[in-house]
């Protein structure tokens, strides 16, 4: 959630349920007679290609940038003599 800052925690989560649901509907409509074989190799490369993105994945921290700023921000007015909560 710290990489999408600006947009609220709730529409991020909202919109990974979303998929989610989709993914799982997407999965309902296989034909049966595919078998049961495809499962295994799904379950064992979901992971695969999990972990394959999570390692090419670089985060940002906006929001902590965000909040240090702020903080050196009142702490600066605090030395001024002036009250940051203004």
């Amino acid at each position: 959630m710290e990489t999408i800052f600006p947009i609220p925690e709730a529409i991020a989560s909202g919109g990974l349920v979303c998929a989610q649901a989709v993914v799982q509907s997407l999965f309902m409509f296989i034909p049966p007679s595919l078998g049961t074989s495809w499962q295994n190799w799904a379950l064992v490369g979901c992971p695969v290609c999990a972990i394959a993105v999570l390692l090419l994945f670089r985060e940002t921290y906006t929001r902590l940038h965000k909040d240090l700023e702020t903080a050196e921000d009142a702490e600066e007015l605090r030395l001024r003599g002036q009250d940051p909560a203004i």
